[in-house]
């Protein structure tokens, strides 16, 4: 069966079953990306040794390809959980420094307060020296 004859009996399986993938849509092992692939038009050219052989090769160059790309996968992960983790850090950070800040701002608004009532005292204070030199002066 050449490779156009596949191809015009996997299209017409197609359209036979519009589900063509029955079951893979609600099983996901979780394995790798592969599950999902449909190898029937590959498998279907394979007829001699030297196809059996280049399929082996095939198989053998996928799975190192897969194997790269869940390694990238798990790299890429690593890189998203660090940032998540300094994401964290600095949030935390970031409140302790805002808790901190608007604890001295309320520091400052009650020195403030206090510096305001002692220029209070301070000038009632000299008012009663005054009163008290004019009293004695005449």
């Amino acid at each position: 069966m050449s490779r156009d004859e596949v191809n015009k009996s996997t299209a017409n399986q197609q359209q036979q079953q519009p589900n063509h993938l029955p079951n893979r849509l609600y099983y996901d092992s979780g394995q790798n990306s592969m599950e999902y692939w449909d190898y029937s038009v590959e498998i279907e050219c394979l007829k001699g040794p030297q196809d059996v052989e280049a399929a082996a090769e095939l198989g053998r160059t996928l799975l190192e390809r897969n194997r790269e790309l869940e390694s990238t996968v798990r790299q890429q992960q690593a890189v998203i959980d660090d940032q998540t983790q300094e994401m964290e850090y600095l949030s935390k950070q970031n409140r302790l420094l805002r808790q901190a800040t608007e604890s001295r701002l309320r520091l400052c608004e009650q020195l403030e307060a206090s510096v305001a009532e002692c220029e209070r005292a301070k000038l009632r204070l000299r008012h009663q020296i005054e009163a008290e030199r004019q009293r004695h002066i005449t």
